[in-house]
């Protein structure tokens, strides 16, 4: 998917295993203490499975440039106003959190599906903060 992880052996479970690093809170380098050697590594465990994605229509307001043209690069077009467009395949388990991550600088303009769901949501939240 998107983020970055780290195939090794773990010294806990006695066994290889992915570390997702942006769980890593702790790091400490340490002087090393083993020789070098040639490990036998066993092929990638299929322990990530692959999320589904969908294909997403977005606009951005010009104020959210910066962070548009770092994550999506080449893919943005932009109209007269300074409006941006992107069309992307996104993972659905983050999709939300990710698009509400930008607050008022985007709207998602397809799928409608997705549009109407946002919608939903935000009328919830909204509920919440009525008082």
């Amino acid at each position: 998917s998107k983020d970055w992880y780290l195939y090794g052996f773990c010294l806990l479970r006695n066994d290889y295993r992915f570390f997702m690093l942006t769980r890593i809170m702790y790091l400490t380098l340490l002087p090393p203490t083993f020789l070098r050697r040639k490990a036998d590594v066993p092929e990638l465990k299929p322990t990530i499975q692959q999320e589904r994605l969908i294909s997403v229509r977005l606009k951005f307001s010009p104020a959210a440039a910066f962070r548009v043209y770092d994550e999506f690069t080449d893919t943005v077009e932009k109209d007269a106003q300074g409006s941006l467009y992107v069309t992307v395949d996104m993972p659905e388990r983050t999709l939300y959190s990710y698009i509400l991550s930008y607050g008022d600088a985007v709207e998602i303009l397809e799928p409608d599906e997705l549009r109407r769901s946002m919608k939903e949501k935000l009328t919830r939240m909204a509920e919440k903060y009525k008082t």
